[in-house]
């Protein structure tokens, strides 16, 4: 999936959840997700201007252990 697809998809599975009601999503393995197409959280978390207002957006992260 190229950036602009993500960026797409991102914000409309997020848009819907939250005009369904939904108070906070959950994005998984941002890892994963194309560099470019991460700037579409910022207008979810903006302050001022954000489409949604009270709702919470969490991150998750999945990192190498490594031998010490």
């Amino acid at each position: 999936m190229n950036m602009l697809d993500a960026k797409k998809e991102i914000d409309q599975q997020i848009s819907a959840n939250f005009r369904a009601g939904s108070c906070a999503a959950v994005v998984s393995r941002l890892e994963l997700i194309p560099a470019g197409a991460a700037t579409v959280f910022y207008q979810f978390c903006e302050n001022d201007n954000a489409p949604f207002k009270d709702v919470a957006v969490l991150f998750t992260v999945q990192v190498r252990a490594t031998a010490g």
